[in-house]
C-alpha cells in the first residue's frame, strides 16, 4: 500500500481490506503507545 500500487488491484474486495487492516493497525499502534505511556507517568 506504501508503494502507491493499490491502483493495481481489481478486486474491491481485497483493496477494502487492505484499507481497513491499515486503520485498525494504525488504531493498535496509538493504543499501544498509551499503554506504554501510562505506567511511565
Amino acid at each position: 500500500m506504501n508503494s502507491g500500487n493499490l491502483a493495481l488491484l481489481s478486486n474491491d474486495s481485497i483493496k477494502n481490506t487492505l484499507l481497513n487492516m491499515e486503520s485498525l493497525y494504525k488504531i493498535m499502534k496509538d493504543e499501544e503507545a498509551h499503554f506504554r505511556y501510562d505506567p511511565e507517568t
